[in-house]
């Protein structure tokens, strides 16, 4: 296992980005076959005071998508969908997000979101995210997300069914 600095306490919970090489192309885009690509508009507000989006708002921007693609997932699946609470209920929780930076991105700017599955265990995966300025086909960041299944009623992890396993496949 590498070790990076002061993450190294917490390299089993982190996963650097650099170690998902498909997406750190550049502007290959058309390289990236993503099970789930969503777009979202930037907004005026999403920008700080240096003219650029803030950090944070890309966090934002991980969580729509992902949430899409989950649903999506639930829904091929046959499950309901997440429900903090609903007795019997199981939702991903994500763990830890590793985001590299790689452009700055302004207003007005619409984003390409590309998200897959990797790494798929009894009750986890990760999610594998990279953001492409639509008009410039420039990767402006990647993210590695780990997400965690909670069941609700229990409070601990979940594990996986086979058939949530067999729809993940189709994300990978």
């Amino acid at each position: 296992m590498k070790r990076f600095g002061r993450l190294a306490v917490l390299s089993r919970h982190l996963r650097p980005v650099q170690s998902n090489a498909r997406f750190l192309a550049g502007k290959a885009t058309d390289e990236l076959p993503s099970p789930h690509i969503h777009e979202l508009e930037v907004r005026w507000g999403d920008m700080d005071a240096y003219g650029h989006v803030n950090n944070s708002q890309y966090l934002v921007y991980m969580e729509s998508s992902r949430v899409l693609m989950v649903d999506k997932i639930f829904d091929e699946a046959g499950l309901p969908k997440m429900s903090a609470g609903s007795p019997g209920s199981f939702a991903p929780i994500v763990g830890s997000i590793n985001i590299k930076y790689i452009r700055p991105v302004g207003y007005p700017a619409t984003l390409t979101i590309y998200d897959s599955v990797s790494d798929v265990t009894e009750n986890s995966m990760f999610i594998n995210t990279k953001g492409v300025n639509k008009k410039t086909g420039e990767t402006c960041f990647v993210s590695t997300c780990k997400v965690v299944f909670l069941d609700y009623t229990t409070g601990k992890r979940a594990a996986i069914s086979d058939t949530f396993r067999e729809v993940l496949r189709k994300y990978e």
